[in-house]
């Protein structure tokens, strides 16, 4: 997500801090704290670091004037806590926001090979609720030979759509 924004204004640590969902839209530049009571309180976006965030914080909205927003100005991504952390809160985190969601991006990193057990654990989760997901494959840069990359890449495609019974998975 930081890549998409131009900014390391996400961490990417995998902390406790790191559980709380971060939704990122276009707009006025401003930092909305939604906290743990309800309450709302605006903030000022710091570009030049990760964010501050309070410990009573339940949910990040950040709204920035940038070129990859302002070209889906009605969209809202949202950055959640990676899998297999071993922190209970980021397992929370994810399940508490999926009713909220309508989609969902699923990153798998191309060095890896395939799909965790865990995702595709997930996954099953996603297909019960009809949520449709996108692969992306990151660290496909990373890669030596054209030839390795689409093998990793039909590997995770077939895991995937047997996984959730579908066909045409689309993965960039």
């Amino acid at each position: 997500m930081n890549e998409f924004i131009g900014y390391d204004l996400l961490s990417t640590d995998i902390t406790p801090e790191t559980a709380i969902p971060a939704e990122l839209t276009y707009g006025k530049e401003n930092v909305t704290y939604c906290m743990k009571d309800g309450t709302q309180k605006k903030g000022v976006l710091n570009k030049k670091s990760e964010q501050d965030i309070p410990c009573d914080v339940s949910l990040l909205k950040i709204s920035m004037e940038n070129s990859f927003f302002e070209q889906i100005p009605d969209i809202r991504l949202v950055d959640m806590p990676g899998f297999d952390s071993g922190i209970e809160i980021h397992n929370r985190a994810i399940n508490d926001y999926l009713p909220k969601s309508l989609a969902y991006i699923i990153a798998v990193a191309y060095d890896e090979g395939t799909v965790r057990a865990s995702i595709l654990n997930f996954l099953t989760e996603l297909q019960l609720n009809n949520m449709p997901v996108y692969v992306v494959i990151t660290k496909a840069d990373k890669c030596d030979e054209e030839k390795g990359l689409s093998q990793t890449v039909s590997h995770i495609k077939q895991l995937i759509e047997q996984k959730m019974h579908i066909v045409d998975l689309k993965i960039v």
